[in-house]
């Protein structure tokens, strides 16, 4: 099964992040129903907020929300915790609320690393220095995991009716590989221009043939490239690679299909935010233009290495 997670841009795609926060807090407990079956406040209306929304399919299953902390009005976790003793003086911070996640879909850690790592990128993009959050016990040990680091004790807050632990994460402690290739590529403008997917063992990524509009770089698992008409893959693609991405210069369809050969993550660029990109900043297109041509030339060894033919 497919799983994306984006920015949610549109007004109905945040309305869609609306309602399942309601779904999840209200099932879970925390909420009781509204009439509106919605959960929104006053942090969502403010300019250095972005809410993330993951679907599956076409169903929203989950989000989280980002708030750039140079606002006078200050962060969401700031009603819960004073964070001001554990955060560095002359520091950019944010912060990161409302993350829910349909109970069915739990049990997949990557998909819950997915949605807060999400976040950090777009706080690494925007220079935040530190992240804070007025988090629920009962996912401490996840964020901990990720680079988080607890520091007060869990309490219940009265007036919430939320149990809760204070969490603050420096951003260069993140464990994070997508956040390393980036920075090994010299492509950290780019940071958040990549949505973030998931397929299951056997999905298709790519089918051969098709009109492209996408690159891809493996952050997880194994993938399967079929030039041929085979079952067998005739290339086998690590963490770490770059696939796909023909798509962003030319409009040719797919020469290749790509199959997921075990539970995968990527990231993804489209073409069009490839394009955008280039328009704002040739320098950061140029090498964005290195690392393709460099996966082609590598690529290009590779198949003449295979088809070479073996003298004894």
């Amino acid at each position: 099964m497919r799983i994306d997670i984006q920015v949610a841009q549109t007004a109905a795609e945040r309305d869609r992040v609306f309602s399942i926060r309601h779904r999840v807090y209200v099932g879970d407990g925390y909420m009781t129903p509204r009439h509106d079956a919605r959960v929104v406040d006053r942090f969502d209306a403010f300019p250095g907020t972005t809410n993330f929304i993951m679907t599956a399919g076409s169903q929203p299953i989950g989000g989280i929300r980002f708030v750039d902390g140079r606002s006078s009005v200050g962060v969401p976790a700031d009603s819960f915790f004073d964070f001001s003793p554990y955060l560095p003086p002359g520091g950019h911070y944010g912060s990161l609320s409302m993350l829910c996640l349909e109970r069915s879909f739990r049990g997949q850690k990557r998909l819950f690393v997915g949605l807060v790592g999400m976040g950090t990128y777009w706080a690494r993009s925007r220079g935040i220095s530190h992240l804070y959050a007025a988090t629920n016990p009962e996912i401490e040990g996840n964020m901990q995991r990720m680079g988080y680091r607890s520091v007060a004790p869990p309490f219940f807050d009265e007036k919430e009716g939320l149990p809760v632990v204070p969490m603050v994460l420096d951003i260069d402690d993140l464990s994070d590989y997508f956040v390393d290739f980036i920075r090994e590529q010299t492509l950290n403008p780019f940071i958040d221009s990549f949505d973030r997917r998931f397929y299951s063992a056997g999905d298709r990524i790519i089918a051969r043939g098709e009109q492209g509009h996408e690159a891809f770089v493996l952050t997880a698992g194994r993938v399967g490239v079929h030039w041929r008409h085979t079952d067998t893959p005739d290339h086998v693609l690590e963490r770490g690679a770059l696939f796909g991405e023909l798509a962003l210069l030319t409009h040719r369809p797919r020469s290749a299909s790509v199959v997921a050969l075990t539970d995968v993550s990527v990231m993804v660029m489209t073409r069009d935010i490839f394009h955008q990109r280039l328009e704002q900043d040739p320098t950061i297109g140029r090498r964005l233009f290195t690392v393709i041509a460099e996966r082609l030339l590598s690529l290009e060894a590779e198949v003449n290495q295979a088809s070479s033919p073996v003298h004894e």
